[in-house]
């Protein structure tokens, strides 16, 4: 989880890891609310003094990803050396929905509408068929 654009470590860098003050994890998490967001606050900069948020590197685990791809093809042999090629492929062939990763940046101050909330989702299925003649 990310503290956001502010660099509260004076490193240089505003990808700081944020404060944690409670558990993040949700018994039942939707994807408009992957964790526990309150979970969270932002590492204030001081003038002068360095502040490390205690947010352990990959805390949070994003949902899975499932996907099952096929293909199927047939050669049939025709007279004076043709072959015709039957294909077919499927990406995601279950169409299993793979939602992306929530967001992880602690907004400041006011409410975000993009922290711990999943916006994204992977592919859907795609099928292709095709034919080939080769003489």
């Amino acid at each position: 989880v990310s503290n956001g654009n502010v660099d509260a470590n004076l490193d240089g860098q505003i990808n700081d890891r944020a404060q944690q003050v409670g558990d993040p994890h949700l018994d039942d998490p939707t994807a408009a609310t992957w964790f526990n967001t309150a979970a969270f606050v932002q590492n204030k900069a001081v003038t002068g003094v360095a502040v490390d948020g205690n947010t352990p590197r990959n805390s949070l685990e994003g949902p899975g990803y499932r996907v099952v791809d096929l293909a199927v093809s047939r050669s049939f042999r025709l007279p004076r050396k043709i072959k015709l090629t039957f294909r077919g492929e499927a990406t995601n062939a279950f169409n299993v929905v793979n939602l992306g990763l929530p967001g992880a940046n602690v907004p400041s101050g006011a409410t975000s509408t993009t922290f711990g909330v999943i916006r994204t989702a992977n592919a859907m299925r795609r099928v292709q068929l095709g034919v080939r003649l080769t003489f």
